[in-house]
């Protein structure tokens, strides 16, 4: 699992494509949920469910590792709004425990890696 989180946040910072502007970075949090029972081809809608919730900015969802990372502004977003969203889409959702953080941003994370928002080296939250 450990990897398997750990490669989602490597490939989320390979993946998005569009970035976000000056003022959703400097109020983001990006969390990582790792998802039960999803199947081939459900990423879309496990995507599109995180997505319509407000204050998403970014949503990126890997079926092969049962993951999604979600960049979200906490003054629109609670995160228990994205485990309520993926229990009526059908799914079982978890937060991974943020233990790093980015140096540049308010986003946390669960494993070592780079952060999604600007490519910065990941931080230990001591």
């Amino acid at each position: 699992m450990r990897q398997a989180i750990l490669g989602m946040h490597l490939l989320a910072v390979a993946l998005f494509l569009a970035s976000p502007s000056v003022a959703e970075v400097s109020a983001a949090q990006a969390s990582t949920l790792v998802i039960t029972g999803m199947a081939p081809g459900s990423a879309g809608k496990v995507q599109k469910a995180l997505e319509s919730l407000p204050g998403v900015i970014k949503v990126k969802v890997s079926e092969e590792e049962g993951l999604a990372v979600v960049m979200y502004d906490p003054a629109k977003a609670k995160a228990e709004e994205f485990t309520r969203a993926m229990q009526t889409a059908g799914y079982l959702a978890t937060f991974a425990k943020a233990n790093f953080r980015c140096p540049a941003c308010p986003a946390t994370y669960a494993e070592a890696g780079e952060c999604i928002v600007d490519g910065s080296t990941l931080e230990a939250i001591s």
